[in-house]
């Protein structure tokens, strides 16, 4: 798959993760149905941060997708201006990191269709 495509994905199914406020977290990557804190890989987490649900969305703890996991930290970096998505979404409000990924998700729908050749 294209890597914009790809990052478009990641970017979309991490952000499915956390849009309700009881799937979103602060203060660690990953929280389970206790509350406790849990990796964002964990079978048992339910809730998580902005970093926590991008790991998840891409598999980040693998070898194999890692690369995937550092694409979609450096996009927020280059393009959204975002240093630390940790520190970020422990200083936002949960529709803040919301309009963050929107925001994102708008910027390489944008760049994925202009990709596409029409007929």
């Amino acid at each position: 798959m294209n890597p914009t495509k790809q990052l478009l994905e990641d970017l979309k199914a991490a952000r499915s993760l956390i849009a309700t406020p009881e799937g979103w977290t602060q203060g660690c990557m990953a929280r389970d149905r206790n509350n406790a804190s849990v990796y964002a890989d964990s079978p048992e987490a339910v809730s998580f941060c902005a970093r926590g649900a991008v790991v998840r969305a891409t598999n980040g703890y693998s070898l194999s997708t890692a690369s995937r996991f550092t694409r979609a930290l450096e996009y927020f970096k280059e393009y959204q201006y975002v240093i630390d998505i940790t520190a970020v979404n422990d200083r936002s409000s949960h529709q803040d990191i919301l309009r963050l990924f929107d925001r994102a998700i708008e910027d390489l729908t944008r760049r994925v269709l202009g990709t596409l050749i029409v007929p």
